[in-house]
C-alpha cells in the first residue's frame, strides 16, 4: 500500500519564478511533521537542489521531456517503481 510516501512534482527556474517551489517546501514541511516521506520531482536547477539539500529532502532531477504526454509516462513508471502517491 503506498502510505505515507509522497512525491512532488515541482517546477522553478529563473524565468517562471519559484513560488510553485515554495508553496510546495512549505506543504512538503508540514507532511514531514506528520511522518509522511517525501521525494521532489524537479527540473535541473542549482537553487532549488541546494534548498532541497538544506533541508535534507529527497529528490530526483530529470531532463526536460518534449511533451507532457512523456513527463506524465516517465513520472506514472517512477510512482509505480516507488511505491509512491503524487501530489
Amino acid at each position: 500500500m503506498k502510505q505515507n510516501k509522497i512525491a512532488i512534482r515541482c517546477i522553478g527556474s529563473t524565468k517562471k519564478g519559484f513560488g510553485n517551489f515554495n508553496r510546495s517546501l512549505t506543504l512538503a514541511e508540514e507532511l514531514r511533521k506528520k511522518k509522511y516521506t517525501i521525494l521532489f520531482l524537479i527540473d535541473k536547477n542549482p537553487q532549488i537542489i541546494n534548498e532541497l539539500l538544506k533541508r535534507k529532502f529527497q529528490y530526483i532531477v530529470f531532463s526536460k521531456f518534449n511533451s507532457l504526454h512523456r513527463e506524465s509516462v516517465f513520472i506514472i513508471d517512477l510512482l509505480n517503481k516507488k511505491n509512491l502517491n503524487f501530489l
